[in-house]
């Protein structure tokens, strides 16, 4: 389905059965993307996977606006991974921004990713803020207190900002190579946008822009098709670091990079039982992406992460609301 020639930057939306946060993120975007005069420059690109809801009727409903949007359907569910590697096969503008169907960018932000566009450049990151399904913020997100930064393309930039692809939305690429890069690695975990994001960075120069936060809904786990499994994913994470064309020290740099500044995916199991943590433990150390390096290291020194993140929260007021909230995994 395709009515006009093709702009700058795709805005990429994986969806199903939530057509009621579908569409009021698209008349979000319909409405800044009109505000910015930007209706040759982005356009609107949505992959359903086979929704069972409205979905459908209701989108073939915008299609003719004032912003062009690309509606895709699959014919069954073919799983979140998959939708989400279809996106950048699907494509067809020098860079897309990946955002979930019921989380949400602002005016400013799309303001600013159009400006770092006129230059080439690999990708942008945002900083992100949690709200719960009414909309409201619950104060938790990523890099809120952090300044905006700009990062020439190298390793270096991969260490300081792959393990931030962990929530995809509001990440930008620039797709060149990447879905090539994708089928070659036969990379589809639910992760595989950490892939992209490293690629990237690697590549080209890094925006992050954090004075503009994406909200981020956290619906209940059990209303999502996933879940954190026995490892908090982090496997699913490795798989791509593993996968990068870097050295095997570069690759261990950025597990163990991952493991300390994502240690809530371990230390959540903690609440789960002293059980169903050293399985996790021993999980994220038995995985055949984690390299044997980390698998030492990890080993020795998980306690000593958790107690330094621990004094930290501790020491910052956090640590309370942290273990009285409950964990859905």
């Amino acid at each position: 389905m395709s009515n006009k020639s093709h702009g700058v930057l795709t805005i990429a939306i994986p969806t199903y059965n939530r057509c009621e946060f579908l569409l009021k993120n698209l008349k979000s975007l319909d409405q800044m993307i009109c505000n910015l005069k930007a209706q040759d420059f982005v356009e609107i690109l949505i992959s359903d996977n086979a929704s069972t809801d409205d979905t459908e009727k209701e989108v073939m409903k915008l299609v003719k606006g004032n912003v062009y949007i690309n509606y895709h359907r699959n014919e069954k569910n073919i799983g979140p991974r998959i939708n989400i590697a279809n996106l950048f096969g699907k494509v067809k503008t020098k860079y897309m921004l990946l955002l979930g169907d019921d989380d949400f960018i602002s005016i400013d932000y799309l303001r600013e990713i159009l400006e770092c566009l006129e230059q080439d450049i690999g990708c942008v990151i945002p900083s992100y803020v949690n709200i719960d399904l009414n909309g409201e913020k619950n104060g938790r997100g990523r890099d809120l207190t952090v300044k905006s930064n700009k990062y020439k393309g190298g390793f270096q930039n991969c260490l300081e900002n792959a393990w931030r692809g962990h929530q995809m939305s509001g990440l930008v690429f620039r797709v060149e190579n990447i879905m090539e890069e994708i089928k070659e690695k036969s990379i589809y975990n639910y992760y595989l946008q950490i892939y992209a994001l490293a690629y990237c960075c690697l590549h080209g120069t890094t925006y992050h822009i954090t004075e503009y936060p994406i909200l981020v809904t956290r619906p209940p786990q059990n209303t999502k098709d996933w879940g954190y499994g026995k490892d908090g994913l982090v496997g699913d994470v490795f798989e791509n670091f593993v996968k990068l064309d870097i050295s095997n020290l570069q690759k261990v740099q950025l597990e163990m990079r991952f493991l300390i500044n994502q240690y809530w995916r371990y230390a959540m199991y903690l609440k789960k039982g002293i059980k169903n943590f050293f399985i996790c433990i021993w999980s994220i150390v038995k995985s055949p992406y984690t390299l044997w390096e980390t698998k030492i290291i990890f080993a020795s020194t998980f306690m000593f992460i958790l107690a330094g993140k621990s004094i930290g929260l501790l020491c910052s007021g956090k640590l309370l609301q942290i273990l009285t909230t409950e964990v859905d995994i």
